[in-house]
């Protein structure tokens, strides 16, 4: 496990953040990916668990949370309507990584004078991050058909198989022979992936670039360890399957769910959970969705008979009380939509432990981030057998809410790519830590696309690199 370091007031971790208009007001107990313990204040480095004062926590922001994302001119083309353009300058300047107020960090553990700094993880920041402007590397041709290119379009079939044929078609060679091609030393530990998108006979095909095998790694080591922490990428799911369950009882994201759990009582709709989870990133709105698919459902059905994901585990709480707050355990939710009404009943967990996910952590491949976004920014082009059992208005409202989710690779894709780009996101990062995004971008016409996954250690002006990392992905494929 690599070495982590901790700054005092920057202990907390957040989702992908964007500028103070972008970031409304939360609560540390909102923001943070990983959970807060409010009992005590000391720093669990092994776990990444920061411990702060015990907070007046008693339900989700304000109804304003979540729908202040600024909203840029309307994009032409025939994307699927999102609410406002691409952010291809979204990403946050450095001064703005540290929200002022209420945000996550105010609340972490008392400054530490003494505590190390990003050097002392032993991290070294790579030369890029150097301040050169973000411009795309001029190859010859010849150079680049002389790697490793051939990567087989293949359609996306059945649900059941979309792992191993991702796993079968990816290339992992090219992108890596690329960046030496150029001359761009990407950070250590770094995972990535790219795919193009296209249709080709009338179907959609694509395909797959693994920078190395980073994209089919799984997050935590054979010992237990974390190789990178998911973070708030994994709201986005949290969302889905809370709908899914939903669909169940005949309701959905319009329903007002009434009910009171570790964080007090909420009344409210489902979208607004959703909205808020995906946006500004809130974390109790992400337990929440949690709560609602139920953790045995989760685990036990959704990731494995719906998206038929053999990897991921999600089981993380990422708001405690006490250390021993987790999401085992669902509270009974009243939910009302229009003249129907029902209840989920209580739920507890059966208590079975996941030994390839330790510590009720969240673990889960790139690939498997990559294949949730795609199934909801690709709903009505994939076929039947892989779609999601999603009324279509969840679907658009999912994506536009990913659409208006600030972007951590923005300026990469428009450097890439130009202005007006349309990107639908979910980042997260964890200060100290890891920094990730996973996207589709796309030209307002469709024509040019791309479903993109990348994580990296967390140090300060790592936007920078994200961004330049995105911009190189971006542009492989270009060259190839």
């Amino acid at each position: 496990m690599r070495t982590k370091w901790i700054p005092g007031l920057l202990a907390l971790c957040l989702g992908c953040g964007g500028t103070t208009a972008e970031q409304p007001t939360q609560t540390a107990a909102d923001h943070t990916d990983m959970p807060v313990q409010t009992t005590a204040e000391t720093v669990n480095a092994e776990d990444g668990i920061s411990d702060a004062a015990s907070q007046a926590e008693t339900g989700i922001a304000s109804p304003e949370t979540g729908d202040t994302a600024p909203q840029p001119q309307q994009p032409q083309g025939d994307m699927p309507a999102p609410a406002d353009t691409a952010q291809g300058a979204s990403t946050p300047s450095d001064a703005q990584e540290a929200p002022t107020g209420d945000a996550a960090e105010t609340a972490s553990s008392p400054q530490d004078t003494s505590a190390p700094q990003a050097e002392a993880s032993g991290e070294a920041k790579p030369e890029s991050l150097q301040e050169e402007p973000l411009t795309p590397a001029v190859v010859s041709p010849e150079a680049v058909h002389a790697l490793h290119t051939a990567a087989d379009w293949f359609v996306p079939e059945a649900s059941k198989k979309w792992y191993k044929q991702t796993t079968r078609h990816a290339n992992r060679k090219f992108l890596a022979e690329y960046f030496d091609l150029i001359g761009y030393q990407a950070p250590k530990n770094t995972y990535a992936l790219i795919a193009p998108l296209s249709v080709r006979g009338g179907k959609l095909s694509m395909q797959y670039y693994s920078y190395r095998g980073t994209a089919f790694e799984f997050s935590m080591t054979k010992d237990g360890e974390e190789k990178y922490w998911p973070a708030s990428t994994v709201k986005l799911a949290a969302a889905v399957m809370a709908l899914l369950k939903l669909s169940e009882y005949g309701t959905g994201s319009q329903a007002t769910v009434s009910f009171t759990d570790l964080e007090g009582h909420y009344e409210n709709t489902v979208e607004k959970l959703c909205r808020e989870a995906i946006i500004p990133s809130n974390n109790t709105a992400y337990n929440r969705l949690m709560e609602i698919a139920g953790f045995d459902e989760i685990n036990d059905h959704y990731l494995r008979d719906v998206f038929h994901f053999p990897k991921m585990v999600l089981q993380r709480r990422y708001v405690r009380h006490h250390p021993e707050d987790s999401l085992r355990d669902s509270p009974e939710i009243q939910f009302t939509d229009g003249t129907k009404s029902g209840t989920i009943p209580e739920r507890h967990s059966s208590g079975k432990m996941r030994p390839e996910c330790p510590r009720e952590s969240n673990c889960t491949t790139l690939a498997e981030l990559a294949e949730v976004i795609f199934r909801v920014v690709l709903h009505e082009e994939l076929p039947k057998s892989r779609q999601l059992a999603l009324a279509q208005p969840e679907i658009d409202m999912l994506r536009d809410a990913l659409h208006k989710a600030p972007s951590c690779i923005g300026d990469g894709v428009t450097a890439a790519m130009g202005p007006n780009m349309i990107v639908y996101n979910k980042g997260g990062k964890v200060i100290g830590d890891d920094r990730l995004e996973v996207a589709v971008v796309s030209t307002p016409n469709k024509k040019e696309r791309y479903l993109v996954a990348l994580s990296m250690p967390y140090y300060e002006g790592v936007e920078k690199e994200t961004n330049r990392l995105a911009m190189h992905l971006i542009d492989a494929m270009r060259h190839r």
